[in-house]
């Protein structure tokens, strides 16, 4: 269930809003409605919903300076503007702050179901995708000493040539595993300068954890 905010200066909208749309249905829970920009945004550091449905020009703070501050504070939130003003400045304010969408008033509910429920799948989708990321993002953190061992053991076997190691160890590539691989508390590039010593004695490189591999001296 994702959680709405609705800000207008006019409490009839702000009613027919809440009472018109049946929210649940849509998957969205309205956790307030407020009808001023500095209001709203005291509402947004508290409550931190998933989107904001705001009237464009409001008394105090209007719905673009409070658009702008909502971004800074909440980056992924979902904005949709209403109004019945149609001017291209506007619509230019709103495609600079990511809005979803830009709905005119008077509101036709079925038109607003309708970009909710478009919404409603994007942030489905875009959940989808960061729970997608953090598997593999997971899977690689516990496959890292297998990965730097099979690296090593690619170059001692003469499958991965110096030339390639050099790139990987000095390259972006290497850079980036060296930040975020460890071989035994080290990072990719002291790992293959500790096995360029042992492959130089003649000896088997490492296994993953730092330790000599079975039979090695």
């Amino acid at each position: 269930m994702y959680t709405l905010l609705i800000v207008d200066d006019e409490w009839q909208t702000r009613k027919g809003l809440r009472e018109l749309v049946c929210w649940q249905e849509l998957g969205i829970e309205v956790v307030g409605d407020v009808g001023d920009g500095r209001e709203a945004l005291t509402l947004v550091q508290e409550l931190k919903p998933d989107i904001l449905l705001t009237d464009v020009r409001m008394p105090h703070m209007d719905g673009m300076e409070l658009s702008r501050q909502v971004r800074g504070m909440l980056p992924q939130i979902a904005i949709v503007f209403i109004s019945v003003y149609s001017d291209a400045d506007y619509l230019r304010n709103a495609l600079r702050l990511d809005a979803v969408d830009y709905l005119y008033k008077p509101i036709h509910m079925e038109e607003l179901k309708r970009t909710m429920s478009s919404l409603v799948e994007r942030l489905n989708q875009a959940a989808q995708d960061r729970a997608q990321q953090e598997h593999i993002r997971s899977l690689l953190e516990s496959s890292r000493p297998l990965l730097i061992e099979r690296f090593l053991r690619g170059w001692f076997s003469g499958i991965l040539d110096d030339e390639q190691v050099i790139r990987a160890k000095n390259g972006a590539a290497g850079a980036e595993l060296s930040a975020k691989w460890r071989f035994g508390g080290r990072g990719l590039s002291a790992a293959v300068e500790h096995a360029a010593g042992r492959r130089h004695r003649g000896e088997q490189p490492d296994s993953a954890g730092g330790h000599p591999a079975q039979g090695a001296t």
